[in-house]
């Protein structure tokens, strides 16, 4: 390698802006040879006496285009170009890059019952404690489609029996872990836009009320990419 044995590599350490080099043999194990020639070309030019400025591996760069949007370019790609010897046999198929497509999945969640409700009302003449104890539930970032169970009235013990369930649809990519979501940013946009989100169900229990606003009793997210 440049004057250099070929039965030894290079490792650098960066200290105090002086970059020194010691030399080791190649049996000893090195996390990652390809990390370290890496590293050792950025550096090529401060080994002494050896060293020189090397020239960068040209990167090509080209953009991108929908058929939908003719003209209007959507992002760049930066590449490299390899150009074999025609005596060479073919290079191997070319690569499809066309961004994955979410599949339909649908996540089923039952309620069953709870336990240890916080007891919310008094009543004014007796002074017993009591909720009406219905349940909440969506997948962050679908809010539009909440679903909520029936109520169980006058829960003494904080119990609540439901054997309720709840569906919901949603786009997901099993590679990314991810849901794709699409749906205008607001109500004067004209084309719905796409974000991709991790899929947590959200769970609210809350206390019935007839003549004001329900009270909010608890919340559980979980993450269904773990299961």
């Amino acid at each position: 390698m440049h004057h250099l044995s070929p039965s030894h590599c290079l490792n650098t350490h960066l200290t105090d802006k002086s970059l020194y080099f010691s030399l080791f043999h190649a049996e000893e194990t090195v996390e990652s040879y390809e990390h370290l020639a890496l590293r050792v070309l950025h550096s090529w030019e401060d080994i002494p006496e050896v060293g020189c400025r090397l020239v960068p591996e040209h990167i090509e760069t080209r953009p991108l285009y929908h058929k939908d949007k003719p003209g209007m370019e959507q992002g760049r790609l930066q590449m490299w170009v390899d150009m074999f010897p025609k005596d060479m046999p073919q290079p191997g198929p070319p690569v499809d890059i066309s961004p994955r497509k979410p599949k339909g999945y649908e996540l089923r969640v039952i309620i069953w019952n709870t336990e240890d409700v916080i007891l919310e009302d008094e009543n004014i003449f007796t002074g017993q404690k009591s909720s009406d104890i219905y349940v909440k539930g969506w997948l962050k970032g679908l809010e539009d489609d909440k679903q909520e169970t029936d109520v169980h009235y006058n829960s003494l013990t904080g119990e609540g029996n439901f054997n309720w369930r709840f569906l919901f649809p949603f786009q997901y990519l099993p590679a990314e872990k991810q849901m794709v979501i699409t749906k205008r940013e607001n109500i004067f946009s004209l084309e719905k836009m796409e974000c991709k989100t991790p899929a947590v169900l959200v769970l609210q229990v809350w206390d019935f009320e007839r003549l004001s606003s329900d009270d909010f009793l608890g919340k559980l997210a979980a993450s269904s990419c773990s299961y």
